[in-house]
């Protein structure tokens, strides 16, 4: 593994390279060692261990070929999070080195008064989690709300 540094809007960042992936990025410091030092804290812990990688897939629930979506993510967090920001009508399922660890899809669950544009109404989804046939989709807690393909100032995220 290898880091690098480089700096933004005044702060320090530092990154672990694991063969051309980012597997670790600091947070901002103020000066360039610190920032160092925090990457080559976290290599001298996690460097040895295998980084997994995460990626997202469209998974048809019925029947054809799952597609892998554009996009590697080093923590299930991000993996979360980009699976937050879909918009797809089919389930989207996470990869942990090629092997499935979750199949989420969005519902809709019904509308309301659309926040940004009086006198309108706007869709509200749930995202779900395929648990397998006996449990089915259960609730992770998830709500968009609003019709934008991507977030934004006409779709957003809240907890439910």
């Amino acid at each position: 593994m290898n880091t690098k540094t480089q700096e933004a809007n005044g702060r320090h960042y530092a990154t672990a390279n694991h063969n051309d992936r980012v597997v670790y990025r600091t947070p901002g410091y103020l000066t360039a060692r610190m920032a160092l030092a925090d990457a080559r804290c976290w290599i001298a812990f996690h460097g040895g261990k295998h980084v997994p990688t995460y990626t997202l897939a469209l998974t048809p629930m019925v029947a054809g070929p799952t597609v892998t979506l554009s996009g590697e993510y080093a923590t299930k967090g991000e993996a979360w999070r980009a699976v937050q920001g879909t918009f797809f009508s089919e389930a989207v399922t996470v990869l942990e080195d090629d092997r499935a660890v979750g199949t989420f899809q969005w519902f809709r669950a019904g509308e309301e008064p659309c926040p940004w544009s009086p006198g309108k109404v706007v869709p509200v989804r749930d995202l779900k989690k395929w648990t397998g046939m006996l449990g089915g989709w259960i609730t992770t807690g998830v709500q968009s709300v609003g019709n934008a393909d991507k977030l934004g100032p006409h779709r957003f995220l809240r907890t439910a």
